[in-house]
């Protein structure tokens, strides 16, 4: 396998399937869909329904904006203008954060 032993880590994350994906991304510097899709095939080749199940309903959600950053970065608040881009979810080397 090109990403190495994606399942190994999915399992060892904490969190829900979307903020593993997002971790799995990281790791492995892939896009979303070809962590979804490395997901599913191991859920086929190993019956595992609920997972195969998650990979379907997520494969073809909108784009998901994730904003990297250290911790020491993190605030509160952070202005915003009409044209910036707001973040689904904040990544930091501690935790992910699903933005308002």
């Amino acid at each position: 396998m090109i990403l190495g032993n994606v399942m190994d880590f999915y399992y060892e994350l904490e969190g829900n399937f979307v903020e593993k994906v997002l971790r799995c991304m990281d790791a492995y510097k892939a896009p979303y869909k070809v962590i979804i899709v490395k997901l599913y095939e191991y859920a086929y080749k190993n019956n595992n329904e609920s997972l195969k199940n998650l990979c379907l309903e997520n494969i073809d959600k909108k784009i998901i904006k994730v904003a990297l950053i250290y911790d020491f970065q993190l605030l509160e608040n952070v202005p915003a203008e009409e044209h910036d881009i707001k973040a689904d979810y904040i990544i930091t080397e501690t935790m992910s954060i699903k933005c308002c």
